[in-house]
């Protein structure tokens, strides 16, 4: 799970989901806004319920992402907002197939360094 310094909050949400770049994978769309106030990146996964109707399997699916962010810390573009929205059949995927989905996105929308 990604420290609360690195998740997006309640209020700044709606800034971000109502303007922003938008990217488009096969499996997650990936809402993109620079954020020159915060040293760090945030981020966000929002799963929902015509993806997958068990809480459980959601709340799966949110974890990896947040997990795999972690692993690209790095990588990631400082000073910037992500909101990660899951398509239907994301639910299906594998750690690696999801890992994979979710670089190509990022590299698709040029934010890994």
């Amino acid at each position: 799970m990604l420290p609360s310094k690195n998740r997006i909050s309640k209020s700044e949400f709606t800034k971000v989901g109502q303007s922003g770049f938008l990217s488009h994978g096969l499996y997650f769309s990936l809402r993109i806004i620079p954020s020159p106030s915060v040293a760090e990146y945030k981020c966000s996964f929002v799963v929902s319920a015509k993806v997958a109707k068990k809480a459980v399997v959601r709340n799966l699916l949110r974890r990896h992402g947040y997990s795999i962010i972690k692993k690209l810390e790095q990588k990631i573009k400082k000073q910037t907002s992500y909101i990660f929205f899951a398509k239907k059949d994301s639910a299906q995927l594998s750690f690696s197939e999801l890992e994979k989905e979710i670089i190509d996105v990022l590299v698709k929308s040029k934010c890994l360094q």
